[in-house]
């Protein structure tokens, strides 16, 4: 019996001795979500970690990411990421570990201070520079606000950041440090007179000097594709386009500078109803109507109806493009093409070839339909203008305009009320990549700006006449009509 016993015994000794390595490789289960740290806003969620390791995204972007394909392909999978698992990502594929960074440039609006929530619950404030671009003509309201987010609330109902908000504002370089001095120096009424002076001096300059002195790799927007306009085709992570601000000095070299809207695919009730339920802090303005908030002067508020951007920039002409904004476009989509030509040509591939030579030759959006049209050239235009015979209803457009692609559906109404009519052709001239010729601008057909109309009349005498009214089918049309008698 004894001696069994001690075999008993040495059998335990020896299998407890075999299991003993793989019981000490074993993890202890996750404890259960309501147990886990809550005060620790940093602390990463395995769930959502694997997300992001298996989502095939970057864990750090360079300009080889910059190709219109590797930019496509991460779109993708940015698109089906939430709001959280975006910053998550961006936070740590834009800090380089040398000076480049993440910055949040805003202007407090209902989707900046959506992004700003996010990020204060992930605890990314602290390392992530928070940009304010104060014009000098906002609202009392506005820098009320601004004030207010850099305070503890007493009021314990009210939010709470979880990290003292370390807002960095940045206003016009020139010798203005108030409203009343920049209006001094350069005119209460610039905005209304020139103003593309305006919003470079105001914001554009401004919004450079922060990237460069934040040494921004990239900066995080609140822009939405609901917001129409330019932002129809808004991507969550893109190429900074702007000539002062695509690029950013790393060392000795430049380097890509990206722009990330992490909202574009976001609705505004989307954003409402996520302020609504956090209890996110917002600008009172909206209380009283304005759905969105910029200077002043330019400002108004709308029906709960209209449009989000309605009710800006009133009061000016701000539905068109400028040339150099389109140009900068045009010139960024030409390299774009560049790049997936040579990258098609190193694949050796006839049949990719092929279809290139098919395509267009930027990698831009796709023209913009006119039924009833004629589409005109360099060439065909000064042919119309010195042999043709009818009126001639002409517009200068760009695909590339936002405002010229929401006009299109306006013209092509004009262009089919005035089809049956023999004396007066309607057309179109794309200047994204013509030039006015010389002579039509010497007979007055200058372009600043796109959309802009110029009708060409026969009779009594040749002249040449730039549409000035608002540009609906029923003004245009009416326009034509009392410079005409046959309509």
């Amino acid at each position: 019996l004894k001696y069994g016993m001690v075999f008993l015994i040495m059998l335990a000794v020896f299998y407890f001795w075999e299991l003993l390595p793989e019981m000490l490789q074993t993890k202890l289960p996750e404890p259960p979500m309501k147990f886990r740290n809550k005060k620790d806003k940093t602390m990463s969620i395995p769930e959502e970690d694997d997300i992001l390791s298996s989502s095939g995204l970057p864990s750090r972007l360079t300009d080889s990411h910059s190709s219109p394909e590797s930019l496509e392909k991460i779109n993708q999978q940015l698109s089906q990421l939430t709001l959280e698992q975006v910053l998550k990502w961006a936070h740590t594929a834009f800090h380089s570990g040398r000076r480049e960074q993440l910055v949040h440039v805003t202007s407090f609006g209902p989707s900046g201070m959506v992004i700003l929530h996010q990020l204060d619950a992930l605890g990314l404030t602290p390392s992530v520079p928070i940009i304010s671009i104060d014009t000098l003509h906002l609202f009392p309201e506005t820098y009320d606000f601004i004030k207010s987010l850099k305070q503890t609330p007493r009021d314990a109902d009210s939010y709470r950041f979880e990290t003292p908000l370390q807002i960095q504002t940045y206003s016009p370089k020139a010798h203005s440090k108030t409203r009343s001095e920049f209006d001094s120096a350069y005119g209460e009424n610039l905005y209304k007179t020139d103003y593309e002076r305006y919003s470079y001096l105001t914001k554009v300059e401004p919004t450079v000097r922060a990237l460069e002195q934040q040494h921004a790799r990239a900066w995080i927007t609140g822009r939405r594709r609901s917001q129409g306009g330019e932002r129809a085709n808004l991507q969550i992570l893109e190429i900074d386009e702007m000539a002062d601000t695509s690029t950013i000095t790393s060392g000795k070299n430049k380097v890509v500078r990206y722009k990330l809207n992490p909202l574009a695919l976001w609705t505004y009730d989307q954003v409402w109803d996520y302020i609504r339920k956090h209890h996110v802090p917002y600008n009172p303005l909206h209380d009283k109507g304005y759905k969105s908030v910029g200077d002043t002067m330019t400002t108004i508020a709308v029906e709960k109806t209209a449009d989000e951007r309605s009710g800006r920039f009133v009061g000016m002409d701000k539905t068109e493009c400028g040339m150099h904004s389109i140009q900068a476009k045009a010139l960024a989509a030409q390299k774009a093409a560049q790049v997936k030509s040579e990258s098609v040509k190193t694949t050796g591939s006839s049949s990719s070839q092929d279809g290139l030579k098919k395509k267009k030759k930027h990698d831009g959006p796709e023209p913009l339909p006119c039924t009833g049209c004629l589409e005109l050239d360099p060439t065909t235009l000064m042919d119309l203008i010195d042999s043709g015979t009818t009126d001639v209803l002409m517009e200068f457009h760009s695909p590339f305009c936002g405002h010229c692609r929401n006009f299109a559906p306006t013209y092509e109404k004009v262009a089919q009320a005035l089809l049956d009519h023999a004396s007066i052709d309607v057309a179109r001239y794309d200047i994204t990549y013509q030039k006015i010729p010389k002579k039509a601008e010497e007979l007055g057909i200058k372009v600043t700006s796109t959309p802009t109309l110029f009708f060409v009349q026969r009779l009594p005498e040749f002249s040449v006449e730039k549409f000035k009214g608002t540009r609906t089918a029923e003004g245009i049309v009416d326009w034509i009509k009392s410079k005409t008698d046959y309509l």
